[in-house]
C-alpha cells in the first residue's frame, strides 16, 4: 500500500505544487534523518558554449529544511533562462479549466462509483467520509484526478505548505530570470489521463492511508532527495509508479522528450538551470539515460 501511495501522493504533488499553497495548519516537523545531510544533487550538460544545469526538485518541503547552499545559488544565479516541468503561464484559469474537462472529467455514462467494484466503493466512501468530503462531487472525475484531490486534502491536514517546496523557493531567489515550461498543462493531464482506468484505479486506491503512514512516506522521499542519493529515490518513488502500471507515460516518455529539449537546446548558447521532479532524475530510463543515449555527457557535480 505504501508504495501506491508514493505514487499518488507524488503525482498530485507534481500536478498542483503551483495554484495556491497549501494552508499552513502547523510547522511540520524536518526528519531527523536529514539533519546532517549533504544536499540534494545536481547535474551539468555542457559543451563550449552552453551549460544546462539539471536539478530534481520536491515539490513540498518540511519547515526548516536548509536545502539551498552555496553551489545551488551559484548554478541558479549564473543561468540565463529557467526551466521547469511547467510554464509560468500554465495555471491561468482558462488553461486550467480546458485541460480539467478534457482530462480530469469521465464521459458521458457511469460515474466513478458506478465504475466501482463494491469493495473499492465501499472503501472509497468510507474515506471520503472521514475525510469529510461528499462522494459526490467525485462522481465526474477521473481516478487521478479523483486521487489528487484526495492527496491534497491529506496533505493540507497535515500543514504541508507549497509555499516552501523547491520550485518556490528557486522562484524567490532569481525573480528577474526569464522563464520557461517544458509542457503545457494539457499535455501533463493528458499523460496522467492516458493511464488505463484499472491503472488510475490503483493509484485512487493507494491514496487512501493513515496519516502516520502519510508522514511516513513523505519523510521517505524528503530523506533521500536531502541525502543526494537518486537511487534510493527511485527506489522508492519511480517503482511506485511502475506498480501501479504509471511509468511509461508519466516518466518513461516524459522524460525522452525532456532530453531531446536539452539536446537542441544544446545548440542555443548560454546557461539553463532546469528543476524538475527528483524521480526524473534517478533509476531506469532517467532523463540522463535518454541523454547519453544521445552520446550527451552529464556530470554529477554534487
Amino acid at each position: 500500500m505504501k508504495l501506491k501511495f508514493l505514487s499518488a501522493m507524488a503525482t498530485s504533488l507534481a500536478l498542483f505544487f503551483s495554484p495556491p499553497a497549501f494552508a499552513q495548519n502547523e510547522a511540520t516537523p524536518k526528519p531527523a534523518a536529514i539533519a546532517e545531510a549533504d544536499g540534494p544533487a545536481l547535474w551539468k550538460v555542457a559543451d563550449e558554449d552552453t551549460t544546462i544545469y539539471l536539478f530534481g526538485t520536491i515539490h513540498v518541503l518540511p519547515d526548516g529544511l536548509d536545502w539551498y547552499d552555496e553551489e545551488i545559488a551559484e548554478a541558479l544565479e549564473s543561468a540565463d533562462l529557467v526551466v521547469k516541468e511547467l510554464g509560468p503561464d500554465a495555471f491561468a484559469p482558462r488553461k486550467l479549466r480546458a485541460a480539467l474537462i478534457t482530462h480530469g472529467l469521465l464521459p458521458e455514462g457511469p460515474t466513478l462509483r458506478e465504475r466501482m467494484t463494491q469493495e473499492q466503493r465501499e472503501i472509497f466512501e468510507a474515506e471520503m467520509e472521514e475525510l469529510g468530503m461528499d462522494p459526490e462531487t467525485m462522481d465526474r472525475s477521473q481516478p487521478w484526478f479523483a486521487s489528487t484531490r484526495i492527496v491534497l486534502a491529506r496533505l493540507k491536514a497535515l500543514g504541508i505548505d507549497s509555499s516552501k517546496g523547491v520550485e518556490a523557493v528557486l522562484d524567490t531567489k532569481v525573480p528577474d530570470t526569464p522563464r520557461a515550461g517544458l509542457e503545457t498543462v494539457d499535455l501533463q493531464f493528458g499523460a496522467f489521463a492516458s493511464v488505463p482506468f484499472e491503472g488510475q484505479m490503483k493509484q485512487l486506491m493507494g491514496s487512501f492511508v493513515e496519516p502516520d503512514e502519510l508522514e511516513e512516506a513523505f519523510d521517505m522521499m524528503v530523506t533521500e532527495w536531502i541525502e543526494g542519493d537518486p537511487e534510493e529515490l527511485a527506489a522508492i518513488f519511480n517503482e511506485s509508479t511502475t506498480e501501479s502500471g504509471l511509468e511509461k507515460p508519466l516518466l518513461y516518455d516524459r522524460n525522452a522528450n525532456w532530453a531531446q529539449w536539452i539536446e537542441t537546446r544544446l545548440e542555443q548558447p548560454g546557461t539553463v538551470f532546469m528543476a524538475v521532479g527528483a524521480g526524473h532524475l534517478a533509476g531506469k530510463n532517467s532523463v540522463q539515460h535518454y541523454l547519453n543515449e544521445r552520446e550527451i555527457g552529464v556530470e554529477r557535480i554534487r
